[in-house]
């Protein structure tokens, strides 16, 4: 369990119930999707267990369920929660201080706060509903998607946690040696999604203490020229140093997201104070240049993308080709786009 320490702040267990941020009651508020398959249900009564019932959340339950057999749990979670447990419904608004649980043999989206049940993609055998629901809750909520992995097998979550993280939201994880089947939650771990690791009932105190924090960055500090400000300028050459990758002329609005966002885990107010950490934890600032390239990921699982490659693309290529020519890719001067070359 070392790896897993050092790659997720340590936690106050002593206000597991914190009230939460004044922000929250604005219109837009925090959306929680709670993921988990086998061993899941002591999970999910050990991390319901200390939700209040105003806490100003709404948790959505994605669990892997047997779609021949009747489903329990909104009968079993309300047993351990003061808060309404809900099956999910076709076009169901979300409202805070709920749970909304996923129906058997379904998928299922949120649009604009708004639950709505699909068609499984895959009838019977491998299905991912969790990665389905934690990626569409990312493009819903942005930076208020907060996506946590529990107990499980398999790697569902994984991807959806990613997503989460490239839209500025944050991944708890349950700590794989508390958890009854420890694959899922390990994935995530592995994938370096994970901003906190901590057993089931720590990690809605750990949810409470990241929306609380309000770090004094915004995009707006970012000066004319596509620069970022001095103070993440030196976050940047920091990094450099430490890692040998300059983002000195990365987008300034990505870099400023990214490092508000690693502020906000470790509950920093200013940016001198993260470079500080930063200089102190050497492995922060590998998870800062992890975070900043994950973005970069989004092309290959553009799924439009690769299948106009593989229809149009290189079957064009393919037959204009004459014996012993090499087709090959290079990048234009600009970096704006690859062209066939000779």
């Amino acid at each position: 369990m070392n790896e897993i320490a050092s790659t997720a702040p340590a936690l106050d267990t002593s206000a597991a119930t914190v009230a939460p941020a004044e922000a929250v009651a604005s219109a837009a508020f925090p959306i929680i999707g709670v993921g988990t398959s086998a061993g899941g249900l002591d999970a999910l009564e050990r991390f319901f267990s200390k939700v209040p019932a105003t806490c100003g959340y709404a948790f959505v339950v994605v669990q892997h369920l047997d779609p021949t057999q009747k489903a329990l749990l909104v009968e079993l979670l309300q047993r351990c929660t003061p808060l309404p447990v809900v099956e999910i419904t076709d076009e169901l608004t979300v409202e805070r201080d709920h749970i909304y649980v996923i129906p058997p043999n379904c998928d299922i989206s949120i649009d604009h706060g708004i639950l709505q049940i699909l068609d499984p993609q895959v009838r019977r055998g491998l299905r991912l509903p969790i990665d389905g629901f934690l990626r569409r809750l990312a493009e819903d909520r942005e930076a208020l998607s907060i996506g946590v992995i529990l107990s499980g097998m398999g790697s569902d979550g994984t991807v959806g946690a990613r997503v989460i993280k490239e839209h500025a939201g944050a991944v708890f994880v349950q700590s794989p040696d508390t958890a009854q089947f420890s694959s899922m939650p390990q994935s995530a771990v592995d994938a370096g999604l994970a901003d906190v690791v901590a057993p089931a009932n720590e990690l809605y105190g750990a949810i409470v203490r990241h929306l609380s924090a309000a770090p004094q960055l915004t995009d707006d500090s970012a000066r004319p020229g596509d620069e970022v400000s001095a103070d993440v300028a030196r976050v940047v050459a920091l990094l450099r140093t430490q890692t040998g990758h300059d983002f000195s002329h990365y987008k300034s609005s990505t870099v400023t997201r990214r490092v508000q966002r690693r502020m906000g885990v470790h509950h920093l107010a200013t940016v001198a104070a993260y470079e500080a950490y930063v200089r102190a934890n050497p492995a922060e600032g590998e998870l800062l240049f992890k975070e900043l390239l994950i973005g970069v990921t989004n092309f290959f699982r553009d799924t439009a993308v690769w299948t106009r490659l593989v229809t149009d693309v290189l079957p064009a290529l393919i037959r204009r080709r004459t014996t012993g020519e090499v087709e090959r890719c290079v990048r234009s001067r600009r970096g704006e786009k690859d062209l066939p070359d000779k």
